[in-house]
């Protein structure tokens, strides 16, 4: 999903149409493919290359039955928020809305969530929280009260929450934001160039709330 922007920005700025059909088409199969009914989100797909259909569906990166990767998750509010802002089709911004009240509601009260959500007492993922909160801020825009307000505070709970216990040591290390994990195992508790993206973007987009 994240990716999409560039077709959908292509498909506004002189492009192909054919971009926009595009971004619509992979939009869809991700609400019918990789949304759950509760909101939550698959990790990967895998498609038959012959005919299209799924083959397989895995929930995180380490295939963890029932697990629900966090920045997967914050990955799906993001995309379905800008595929919303792009194409104004409602089913997206439904899409993002349940894929946020899912994070939301699935948080530590820290706010910062650990790498699968259903993997309490294992290591947080920063990055998940800093991309939540920069989707969240937009999001807030296309919704009416009191939905908005919930997800401006979701996202000021999150950046507090970096602001007072994720930020990286000059002397430690270049990073902005620490604590993060890549989720397959191999990157725990590390510092992650979209959390300091994301984090950064947040920041930005709250000073520009109205």
């Amino acid at each position: 999903m994240m990716n999409l922007e560039l077709l959908w920005w292509a498909s506004k700025n002189g492009g192909d149409s054919k971009f926009f059909d595009m971004a619509v088409s992979h939009s869809d199969h991700m609400i019918r493919d990789c949304i759950k009914p509760d909101g939550s989100s698959y990790h990967l797909i895998d498609y038959s290359p012959e005919n299209g259909t799924v083959l397989s569906k895995s929930n995180t990166p380490q295939g963890k039955p029932g697990g629900v990767w966090s920045r997967g998750q914050a990955w799906a509010i993001y995309g379905f928020t800008v595929s919303y802002r792009y194409s104004g089709y409602e089913r997206y911004l439904e899409t993002a809305q349940k894929a946020a009240d899912y994070f939301i509601s699935h948080l530590p009260s820290d706010h910062v969530p650990y790498w699968d959500f259903f993997a309490p007492g294992e290591s947080r993922d920063s990055s998940a929280a800093a991309i939540a909160a920069s989707a969240f801020i937009e999001l807030s825009n296309y919704v009416k009260e009191p939905k908005a307000s919930d997800y401006k505070t979701a996202a000021l709970n999150i950046i507090n929450s970096l602001s007072n216990d994720y930020l990286g040591k000059p002397d430690k290390t270049d990073a902005v934001i620490v604590h993060g994990t890549v989720g397959d195992g191999t990157g725990i508790d590390v510092s992650l160039p979209y959390a300091d993206f994301y984090f950064s973007e947040a920041l930005q987009r709250w000073t520009k709330l109205k």
